[in-house]
């Protein structure tokens, strides 16, 4: 085994996959390696959700196979954990043996947060982030459709991102399904409650049951059934429970390295860490943002190719920035729900709310210092490039203006935020 290499890439995911392959297209030659803890190649996790709703063959999910990272020279270093870096004698340590490196590259991810009550680590209680879990979730919902229909229930906790993705799931594979979640609405901490409520009502239209403001105490078992148990004394019963709370940057292995960290590794705009030979990009990172002027940690398949892709041209020569603004789009049972740029709520010093009701649309502009730093539209991804256009613009409205930007009786049209229309 190879235990020396030009260009060690920590993370197998959208951003360490993208780095290599950038960094084989500017350097022919020298050696690239790739340490993975998962023993399958190259695979779109935000496709595991349509293998599970049976949309997608498994064979589908995968984007690079061992023969291409063959004919790259790349060494795919398959289920290997890292445990620790050095980089000061720039190595990496991990559970097959030291690595050493001329330069590396940390894109790590993430892993979701788990939940911390009594039960949670039963058989049935899962999470979904990487194809061993979507396996074993295979694998307890054929089980489960094979039982009485009673039994054919799955409970969702959780009111992040990826719950309204293993909603679909259950729906989708005909189990009567249940969403537990502490805020009055779906999303508190990026959406507001008028926006939340159209979310509720496609909720409701595919039968979904809700428990607002509940708080899981307990997961006991009887038999093969799991009974959650909240702190209001409400008890479900269900055959499978799947979480997601959140998720925490994987960066315990650079633990008393000189590399910064503040909610993931922090990285300029080049993806360039406080180390020498060291750059981070993808979840992991807290990134700076030259459109928005701040540092942040922003999440998605997007971003983390696109980072890739600068980490890989400024680790093998190049010097290009990263100057994207953050962009995603959600389908939540037919209804498009989109962010753009700086969609944390809580770094906003003001938030613009203009409902549509008749319409059935909600736009959220967030504003910092009077200018627009982001938005979430729901319903309204018609909006997309000109609001883009507004937050690279630096658009700044007063107080007045921000008042009739909320007032659904004065045309959009007439906002400085729509002006090129």
């Amino acid at each position: 085994m190879q235990t020396s290499y030009s260009y060690l890439i920590i993370g197998s995911g959208a951003a360490g996959v993208g780095a290599a392959t950038e960094i084989r297209k500017r350097d022919a030659n020298s050696s690239v390696a790739i340490v993975s803890e998962e023993g399958a190649c190259f695979y779109s996790k935000v496709l595991l959700t349509d293998y599970l709703r049976g949309k997608a063959a498994k064979e589908k999910l995968f984007l690079r196979d061992e023969a291409w990272f063959a004919k790259q020279k790349i060494d795919f270093l398959a289920n290997v954990r890292v445990k620790r870096v050095d980089t000061v004698g720039k190595k990496v340590f991990t559970t097959k043996g030291a690595l050493s490196y001329d330069k590396l590259l940390i894109a790590s991810g993430v892993y979701p947060k788990k939940l911390q009550v009594s039960g949670a680590d039963r058989d049935n209680v899962f999470c979904l982030w990487n194809m061993k879990d979507a396996e074993r979730l295979e694998a307890r919902i054929a089980e489960i459709k094979k039982s009485d229909k009673i039994k054919q229930r799955a409970a969702v906790i959780g009111g992040g991102f990826i719950c309204q993705t293993f909603l679909k799931i259950f729906i989708s594979r005909g189990l009567e399904t249940h969403l537990l979640m502490r805020g009055d609405w779906y999303w508190p901490r990026f959406i507001g409650q008028e926006a939340g409520r159209l979310l509720e009502e496609k909720f409701l239209e595919n039968n979904i049951i809700l428990h607002k403001q509940e708080k899981v105490k307990d997961i006991a078992q009887d038999d093969d059934t799991l009974i959650i148990k909240t702190e209001k004394g409400k008890e479900i019963e269900t055959s499978l429970v799947l979480a997601g709370i959140g998720t925490e940057p994987n960066i315990d292995f650079v633990a008393g390295t000189d590399i910064e960290i503040d909610d993931g590794i922090l990285v300029d705009q080049f993806m360039k860490t406080s180390a020498p030979h060291v750059w981070a990009c993808g979840d992991v990172v807290n990134f700076y943002d030259l459109v928005l002027e701040t540092q942040h940690r922003q999440g998605n398949w997007a971003n983390a190719t696109r980072q890739g892709r600068i980490a890989g041209i400024n680790m093998s020569g190049g010097h290009e920035v990263y100057e994207e603004l953050t962009f995603f789009l959600i389908d939540v049972f037919g209804l498009k729900v989109m962010f753009l740029g700086d969609y944390g709520r809580d770094r906003a010093d003001d938030v613009v709310v203009r409902m549509s009701v008749k319409q059935k649309k909600a736009r959220e502009y967030y504003f910092k210092d009077n200018r627009l730093i982001g938005a979430c539209l729901v319903g309204a991804p018609e909006d997309r490039l000109l609001i883009e256009a507004a937050i690279k613009a630096k658009i700044e409205l007063n107080k007045e203006q921000r008042l009739e930007l909320a007032d659904e009786n004065i045309p959009l049209g007439q906002s400085k935020l729509y002006a090129n229309k």
